[in-house]
């Protein structure tokens, strides 16, 4: 009895094991039949295997992948446009927290040096591979880049800011400031006040984002998506900004991360 018992289980647990291995197959078959799909809606260029598109979206959704990278960069845009800034007069551009290149595609074709840097290495490999238009590096946790000071026209960090402690936001924003050309431009992405963000939060939390104070919540690993902070206006003006005038203010302008604001700030010619 006791051994057919165990048998029995032997054979149940193989065969939760099958289909477990039976689907996670035919998702990988999904996956790929979905970037053959998209790719020419992807700018025709390579969509990453499934594991950095999680790495990056969350998701193993392609078509996600693709419409929230092609808003990313219309939001980019956009910003830049309603304040008369034409990027295509740019002579460089840098991607800071580029990912897996969900953005950074759409650039292909401009007349400006593209950069890309993440603080992934597996995910600047197959950038390096997959989108040779663009120069990519890894950068640490912590600041310095590995570029000269005022290099860029524009840096952007979308949702970057989102996952970093007090610290490290201040920091990278002086190191952003330190690589943009005086007069030139940073976009970053943050958690507003947005009802998806301040519903969720306790009733301490709210008081503190409502006093204009950052609030972090630090699960998981700084950097990861678990990693959460959330910025109030007056908190981005007054201490997240520093050295910056705030060009513009768009609530939930960062249409590729819904429901973040997006920030156009212009370096100090002098500082």
């Amino acid at each position: 009895m006791v051994r057919s018992t165990l048998g029995a289980l032997g054979l149940l647990s193989t065969a939760r094991a099958a289909r477990k291995n039976f689907q996670t197959i035919v998702g990988l078959l999904r996956y790929r039949v979905n970037v053959v799909r998209f790719w020419r809606a992807a700018g025709s260029l390579p969509i990453p295997p499934l594991k950095l598109n999680f790495a990056v979206t969350n998701t193993v959704d392609v078509e996600w992948y693709v419409k929230s990278g092609r808003l990313a960069a219309q939001s980019i845009r956009l910003a830049l446009d309603r304040n008369r800034i034409a990027i295509d007069d740019f002579a460089a551009i840098l991607d800071f927290g580029c990912g897996s290149g969900r953005a950074i595609r759409y650039w292909r074709n401009l007349r400006a040096a593209v950069h890309g840097t993440d603080y992934n290495p597996e995910l600047i490999r197959w950038c390096q591979r997959s989108l040779s238009f663009a120069k990519f590096q890894v950068n640490n946790i912590d600041p310095p880049l590995r570029y000269p000071s005022d290099s860029f026209d524009l840096v952007y960090a979308l949702s970057v800011f989102t996952h970093l402690d007090h610290a490290r936001q201040l920091s990278w924003m002086d190191e952003l400031r330190r690589v943009v050309k005086p007069g030139r431009y940073v976009i970053i992405s943050t958690h507003g006040d947005c009802p998806f963000y301040t519903e969720s939060m306790t009733r301490s939390e709210l008081a503190q984002f409502r006093a204009g104070e950052l609030l972090l919540r630090p699960a998981g690993t700084i950097g990861s998506n678990q990693y959460s902070a959330y910025h109030p206006e007056a908190y981005v003006r007054s201490t997240l900004a520093r050295g910056f005038t705030v060009v513009s203010y768009l609530e939930g302008g960062a249409f590729g991360n819904p429901y973040q604001d997006l920030y156009l700030l212009k370096k100090l010619q002098i500082e």
